[in-house]
This record gives C-alpha cells, structure tokens and sequence, in this order.
C-alpha cells in the first residue's frame, strides 16, 4: 500500500493573482490578436497601421492591467472570505454603496457617528446615496470602519452583530464564488479551459495545492476553506517515482519556461505552503508558517500527497492509499469527499 502521491518540477506562485492574470490573458487575447495582425497587415493610409510596435506594446500592456486589476480585485476579495482573512469593512467596498450608505446612516441614528453639513442637508433635501459627493462617499467609508474597529477593540459584539446582519450574505456569496473559482482552474474559465490554455501557450500545467490550516480559522472549518497554492509544474513521469529526491533535472529550455510565464502573465512567486507531515497524527494542528528570507525564484522537485478532510470535522483529515483499506470510511467516501493536493516533505 502506498500513498497516492506524485513529483514534479514546480513553481508556487499567489493563486489570486494568477488566477486573474489569466483570465485577463484569455479575456483579451482576440482583443490584442486584432490589434497587432491590423498593426501588421492592415493597407489604410493611416491608422493603425503607421503606429510603431513598440506603442502598440504599450496598449496592450494598458489594456492588461486594467483587466488584470478589475479580476485581482475580485480574486482577492473572494480568497479572503473563503479563508478569512477579510476584515467587516471588506464586505462594504465600493461594490456595496447603498448597503454602506444605509449602514452609515443606522450608526448616526444609533449616535455612534455624528451629522455631517451634508447629511443634514441631504435630510432637508431628501436626497439618496446617488446624490452624495465623491469626498462624502469616501468619508462615509472612513467613519464606517473606524467605527467598527472600535466595536472590535471594545469586543461590543452584540453591536457589530446588530450592523452586520443585513450585509452578512455578501461574506457567504463570496465564500462560494472562491470555491468556484478554484473549480475554475481545473474545468474551465471565460470558455476556455485553464490547464489547457496554460499548457498550449506555456507547456506548463497547473495544481491547487491547500495548506494547513491557520490559526485565524480555528474553529470554522465547516465553513472555510484551506489556504490555497498555484503551483505552476512540470509533472515527473511514474517510472521516475523510484528516484525520490534524485529525479533528473528537466533540460534548460523546459525549466526557462516558468521564467516566460511568470514574466508573461506577471505572475508573483510565493514561499508556498508549509509541508504536511505524513506521519503525524491526523488532527493534529498547525499554525501559520512563520518562514522568513529570501523566496526561490526557480522551479524546484516538490512531492504532492491527496489527503481529504473528515465531513464530521474538518480538523481531522487523512491520506490517500492507493487499494486503501478505509476505503468505506463513512467520512471519507469515495463518491463524496474532496481529495486535495498538499505538499509533503520525501
């Protein structure tokens, strides 16, 4: 019997923003194929097709970033729900005006933010949200969070309990829109497939790799997922696997391929998460890793074992064998469970 578990040469990048990086890549790529076969082949006089190269480099490079920061924005927030990592005030961004509004106006009715000039005169007038200036929403924002963390230093629970209940759904809504997100990168993205995209126009694949869980999350398993990995990565053949550690280096070109996507596509590297023991007890709890220095800027040989969480309690999780005898563990069916990849030392 042993673990179900695979190599590869890998590379641990932030999955927010190669998620979203990627799916602007996608978005766009018909966009920037149009612009540079009319800069190329187009005969008008004038146009597009006097413009130099380099400035159409520089619109599509203007174009990317735009797309990119509207998609990390939502990648960003999604995680951070689903991990917690998200403060009260995340779930009343600029997406959320009018639930902000409402909520700003019920703390001046409870006296826990005073009247400005203009919410007196937005009284008078009865005027809605829509008629504030930039600067008031802005303010808004600001005596809104300020008020909150000051519930929190206080611990006046029942407070932000009674402010937060009409808004809670959002923290709920993008709890799930991560977890299809994550989905995304295995099945499918904008149409395209993900790992195909990577594949045809990088020669990479890619694996969503979970960490342990962190202390910020004790206690609401049930509810959140574990922090979350991309690891871009060049699988080992089977045959290799008798090898271990000492797997033969792939060829230069092969590994200046993660170099070309991270460029690519912007990508930024991480430590990656901490490895998971194989050998320690299953409800065994870890905390944040505290690692500090220098991140490895290159792909390295990296072992990934499935594990499962319990469907009881998700603190206590287990391996996968292959011709496993807990097979019919009622915790960790076969049809049901969520087999995960994680990092485990050889």
């Amino acid at each position: 019997m042993s673990l179900a578990d695979e190599q590869a040469w890998a590379l641990p990048v932030d999955i927010a923003t190669f998620g979203a990086h990627l799916a602007a890549f996608i978005t766009l790529r018909p966009t920037i194929e149009t612009l540079r076969l009319c800069n190329r082949f187009g005969d008008a006089a004038q146009g597009i097709t006097t413009l130099p190269i380099e400035l159409i480099e520089h619109v599509e490079q203007y174009l990317l970033l735009d797309e990119r920061a509207q998609e990390r924005k939502r990648w960003i927030r999604d995680q951070a729900c689903c991990e917690k990592l998200c403060e009260h005030i995340d779930h009343l961004d600029d997406d959320q005006l009018h639930e902000r509004h409402q909520l700003y106006h019920a703390m001046q009715e409870a006296g826990d933010i005073e009247h400005s000039d203009e919410d007196r005169r937005c009284v008078v007038e009865r005027r809605n949200e829509d008629s504030h200036s930039p600067e008031h929403i802005a303010m808004q924002y600001v005596k809104v969070k300020e008020c909150l963390e000051h519930f929190e230093e206080h611990y006046t629970c029942d407070a932000i309990d009674e402010f937060i209940e009409g808004w809670l759904y959002i923290c709920w809504y993008r709890r799930d829109a991560w977890r299809s997100r994550l989905s995304d990168v295995g099945s499918g993205l904008s149409g395209e497939n993900i790992s195909k995209v990577l594949r045809k126009d990088f020669g990479l694949e890619v694996r969503v790799v979970y960490g342990p869980w962190h202390t910020r999350q004790r206690g609401e398993e049930e509810y959140l997922e574990r922090p979350t990995t991309a690891y871009l990565q060049l699988r080992v053949e089977e045959r290799l696997f008798q090898w271990g550690p000492e797997v033969p280096v792939p060829a230069d070109k092969k590994l200046a391929r993660f170099l070309r996507a991270v460029k690519v596509l912007g990508l930024k590297v991480v430590a990656g998460p901490q490895e998971m023991d194989t050998l320690e007890c299953p409800w065994k709890r870890q905390d944040e890793d505290e690692r500090v220095g220098n991140i490895e800027q290159q792909p390295s040989l990296v072992r990934f074992s499935e594990f499962a969480d319990s469907h009881a309690w998700r603190s206590s999780w287990r391996w996968e064998y292959r011709q496993d005898p807990q097979a019919c563990d009622p915790y960790f069916a076969k049809a049901d469970t969520h087999w995960m990849w994680a990092v485990v030392r050889y």
